[in-house]
């Protein structure tokens, strides 16, 4: 799976001013995005998800973030792995 198949579930959604794709610790992926307007329609929504669901061959969840952090370099990355050491839950 590369950067540009990701971003072409995307071509024609709208709504989304910024992504990232983040695996999950469960074998899952979350994808979190900052909303343009009042954000992307709840059926493209899905069936985005749906398409990286099936690029990944895992479920995809979404939610909507306020801001998505740029690494210390002041880029953004499109897709970020799971942490190796994932906290303990209490």
């Amino acid at each position: 799976m590369t950067t540009r198949q990701v971003d072409e579930c995307f071509s024609d959604l709208g709504g989304i001013a910024h992504y990232e794709l983040r695996e999950a610790g469960n074998g899952g992926h979350v994808l979190r995005f900052v909303p343009e307007g009042s954000g992307p329609a709840e059926a493209a929504l899905r069936r985005v998800t749906a398409q990286l669901g099936e690029l990944l061959g895992a479920a995809v969840a979404a939610g909507a973030m306020p801001v998505l952090l740029p690494e210390p370099s002041g880029k953004f990355r499109l897709a970020r792995p799971a942490p190796a050491n994932p906290p303990a839950r209490a």
